[in-house]
C-alpha cells in the first residue's frame, strides 16, 4: 500500500553594568511577540522578535536572559525597525527576551517573550529505538533506518523528514533466535506526525525461529497517523516470523512461522488496513 521561543530591564547605565533581572513578570500580548522561525537544516531555528512601531521612540533595546539571570543586550535598533531575529540560540533551550523604547523621557519596557526553541533527531545509519517524542522533526539521511529488535516503537513528532526513503524494522532476517529457542515476537509500532515528506518503510515481523526447528516469532500490530499525508508515502509491512531449520543440514524441514498481525493508517480523513 502506498500513500503519500523577560525580564524587566535595566539597561546598560553609564559603567556599562547590567543587573540581575528581578522577580519575573507575568508574560503578555504587550505589543511584543515572539515565534520560531524554522530552517531547513535539522536542528537550526531563529527566534522572531516583532513589535508594534511608534512615532516617539529614539530607538529599541532587545535582550535576553543569559543561563545566569542576568540582562545582556542583543541589539539596539534604529526607531523605524520593528522586527528581529535571534540566530543564536540553541535547541531545547527556553529564552526570555524583553523589549524596551529609548523615548525623550527615558527608557520604557514594552514587553516580555518567552520562547522554547524546538529540538530535531536526525536518524543516520542504523538507530535502535523504542520511543521518539518530545523533538519536532525527525530527519532520516539516506542511509537512516530504526531497528526495534521487537520491544516497540513510539514515535510522536510534528514532522518526518526523509532524504530519500526510510526503514523501520523489528528484527533482522539474519538474525535468529538461540538454537532450540523460539522466536521472538515483536511489540506493537505507532506513529503519530503533522505531516511528512518522502517515502517509509514499515516491516513489523517477527523473529525467526531457531535451529532446532523452533517456532517463529510473531509481528505486531501497526497503526499510522498522519494529519497531512500529501508528500509522504507509507508502506507498511506484516510478517510472521519464520520457523527454524533442521539440526540436519541436510533436512528441508522448517520450524511452524508465527501468527499473522494487521495494520492501520489513518492518512488525513482517509483510513486503511484494519481500524477500529
Amino acid at each position: 500500500l502506498t500513500l503519500g521561543l523577560l525580564m524587566t530591564i535595566t539597561l546598560v547605565t553609564a559603567c556599562g553594568k547590567h543587573n540581575k533581572s528581578p522577580q519575573r513578570p507575568p508574560v503578555g500580548p504587550q505589543n511584543f511577540s515572539g515565534a520560531i522561525k524554522t530552517l531547513p537544516e535539522p536542528n537550526n531555528y531563529q527566534v522572531q522578535l516583532d513589535w508594534a512601531g511608534t512615532d516617539q521612540v529614539r530607538g529599541w533595546v532587545v535582550q535576553r536572559e543569559d543561563h545566569e539571570g542576568f540582562l545582556r543586550d542583543l541589539v539596539t535598533l534604529e526607531p523605524k525597525t520593528h522586527q528581529f531575529f535571534d540566530a543564536g540560540v540553541q535547541p531545547g533551550e527556553v529564552y526570555r527576551y524583553q523589549l524596551a523604547a529609548i523615548e525623550e523621557q527615558g527608557v520604557k519596557v514594552l514587553g516580555t517573550q518567552d520562547i522554547k526553541v524546538p529540538r530535531d533527531l536526525v536518524i543516520s545509519g542504523t538507530a535502535t529505538l523504542n520511543e521518539i517524542s518530545g523533538i519536532n522533526r525527525l530527519f532520516f539521511s539516506k542511509s537512516g533506518r530504526i531497528l526495534t529488535n521487537g520491544d516497540g516503537l513510539n514515535i510522536n513528532v510534528n514532522e518526518i523528514i526523509i532524504a530519500n526513503f526510510a526503514l523501520i524494522k523489528n528484527f533482522l532476517y539474519d538474525h535468529p533466535a538461540d538454537p532450540g529457542q523460539p522466536g521472538k515476537s515483536a511489540k506493537p509500532i505507532y506513529l503519530h506526525a503533522k505531516r511528512g515528506t518522502g517515502e517509509l518503510y514499515i516491516f513489523s515481523n517477527g523473529q525467526k525461529g531457531g535451529k532446532g526447528l523452533a517456532r517463529g516469532g510473531n509481528p505486531a500490530p501497526i497503526l499510522v497517523e498522519i494529519e497531512d499525508p500529501s508528500q509522504i508515502r507509507i508502506h507498511p509491512y506484516i510478517s510472521p516470523g519464520k520457523g527454524g531449520t533442521a539440526n540436519d543440514p541436510t533436512s528441508t524441514k522448517v520450524g511452524d512461522s508465527g501468527n499473522s498481525a494487521s495494520f492501520c493508517l489513518k492518512l488525513g480523513n482517509a483510513q486503511f488496513g484494519e481500524c477500529s
